[in-house]
């Protein structure tokens, strides 16, 4: 736990070797600011990187692996795949499963899940994930680290967390699981991190400029000033006075000096996300609009999608980020491309005017819904939707509006199907706030569809307060008894799961009577017979 730019993620990347040198596997994702609503994202890229590492193996060692994974799992594997697609090349393809209700379909994906990973994570070859920035991660991940730490006995998975306390107050969800999580058990740990003291800074001068640490006390007290000894503002802050020459090797008096304007140089420099900018505007033009780009994308990224978005060849993407890569802004890894910090992707974000946001990101759904196959658009429908809702307020066509609906509704049942229930909802409200006020007259299996999402999703999450409004709009609506029966049989859950179950069965003898199927609340003899 630390504030941005305090060295979480470097300090657990030291411990990446440790754990390489132990014979562990160690593999990371991490959560983005702008897809909060994309469920398991860092869980989802922490464990394809381990399909990648299984891939790269001997064919003996990865059927091997297949059989243990199918062993553990069973023939509820496909929950698995819908969860890290990239799987399907280890174990090949799987059989659909049924679909549950909500807490049975979420107490099953939990259980397979576990399964999965105690196959993996061995006392011989243990398993450490790392999940970076769980300020921005979803529920259905947090309750998934809930899960887990419930299930796993021994001592072969580690999980490492990071996340900016100051962006983590008392209310947010990741504080309570954290409590939580302590109060059973001492296998929780928080390590704060804070800044560097004057004293640490001064050495890092020191041996950053090759020079006695006395001779860097006035340095240091200026850049102390600036950055309050945030590791990276502080190494940023170093860059940008090099490019600018502000700070520069003296070569006839063999050592680095700096200018005596500086101090007024730096009191008028701003943020560390406007030092940022200020290093990506060094970059060429068209190095500037693809960070930008990049950014709206995600911290992650690769050629390819750019290239889609920006309707250019990928070579030609892969030449103008070059600039980026060999300023560190960028690192590319795994056939990849990530920002090299959050920062950075956050100055990249901001070289687009607020304003013109909404419609970046919409051109970049569309572009990614154009030239994703049908085939293919369960996989990747989380990434197109969120641009698209993103950029909603600028659709102003009926039918691409629909299509939106639509997409809307297939992510939130994507999302119910993996137990992201919260997650869900947001993409079912966004499908009916897109709905036009005649949508029963005109869309009337669509409308009827999301409501009936919408009331499974509030019984899953125990807002019971909320069916009878949505019961009710359907009820008014609905054009005979049959298409009332999801929500009834909803009303029934409702009411067993709160163990009213008198109420469940009269429940269900008003929809059996609405259906022409009469059967008394107090059967007699003559009744049974």
């Amino acid at each position: 736990a630390g504030y941005s730019g305090v060295g979480k993620t470097s300090l657990v990347h030291e411990i990446q070797k440790e754990a390489i040198g132990r014979q562990a596997t160690f593999v990371e994702g991490k959560f983005d600011q702008l897809q909060r609503t994309l469920p398991y994202s860092g869980w989802e890229q922490a464990l394809t990187q381990l399909v990648s590492y299984w891939l790269a193996g001997s064919e003996d060692a990865l059927a091997q692996l297949g059989e243990s994974i199918l062993e553990a799992v069973g023939d509820q594997a496909q929950i698995l795949v819908d969860f890290i697609p990239a799987l399907e090349r280890v174990i090949g393809p799987q059989p659909d499963v049924p679909q549950l209700g909500g807490i049975e379909n979420q107490n099953r994906f939990n259980y397979i899940f576990g399964r999965f990973i105690k196959s993996l994570a061995t006392p011989e070859h243990p398993l450490v994930v790392f999940l970076d920035d769980l300020q921005w991660i979803d529920l259905a991940s947090l309750n998934l680290i809930q899960a887990l730490f419930a299930a796993q006995s021994n001592s072969s998975l580690l999980v490492i967390g990071a996340y900016r306390s100051n962006e983590v107050d008392l209310d947010h969800p990741l504080v309570a699981i954290q409590e939580q999580l302590r109060a059973e058990s001492e296998r929780v740990n928080i390590i704060p991190l804070e800044d560097l003291q004057p004293a640490d800074t001064n050495q890092m001068l020191a041996d950053t400029l090759r020079l006695p640490a006395r001779e860097c006390l006035d340095l240091d007290r200026l850049l102390l000033d600036k950055t309050a000894g945030n590791p990276f503002y502080f190494r940023q802050l170093l860059l940008a006075l090099e490019s600018e020459a502000l700070l520069r090797f003296d070569r006839s008096r063999r050592r680095w000096v700096w200018e005596e304007e500086l101090p007024q140089r730096l009191q008028a420099g701003g943020n560390v996300v406007d030092l940022m900018i200020g290093r990506i505007r060094t970059l060429p033009e068209h190095t500037q609009r693809i960070l930008a780009i990049a950014a709206c994308i995600g911290s992650r990224f690769d050629a390819s999608a750019l290239a889609c978005v920006m309707k250019q060849p990928r070579e030609e993407i892969l030449t103008h980020l070059d600039p980026a890569l060999r300023a560190g802004l960028v690192i590319q890894s795994n056939g990849h491309c990530r920002f090299s910090h959050d920062r950075i992707q956050e100055a990249g974000y901001a070289l687009i005017p607020e304003s013109e946001r909404p419609g970046t990101h919409l051109e970049i759904g569309r572009q990614l819904l154009a030239n994703t196959a049908a085939e293919d658009l369960g996989e990747e429908i989380f990434d197109i939707v969120g641009h698209l809702d993103l950029g909603r307020i600028l659709i102003e066509a009926e039918p691409e509006q629909l299509d939106l609906v639509e997409l809307n509704l297939k992510a939130g049942q994507k999302a119910k199907g993996a137990s992201a229930f919260a997650e869900a909802i947001e993409y079912v409200d966004i499908g009916l706030g897109l709905l036009g006020a005649d949508s029963w007259q005109e869309q009337y299996e669509l409308t009827l569809s999301l409501l009936n999402e919408k009331a499974e999703l509030v019984v899953f999450m125990g807002r019971y307060d909320q069916i009878p409004s949505i019961s009710a709009v359907i009820e008014a609506h609905a054009k005979c008894a049959l298409d009332q029966v999801p929500v009834y049989m909803t009303r029934i859950e409702a009411a067993t799961t709160q163990m009213d179950f008198s109420a469940a069965v009269d429940i269900g003898l008003e929809i059996l009577g609405r259906l022409g199927v009469e059967i008394p609340s107090n059967p007699s003899d003559e009744d049974y017979a």
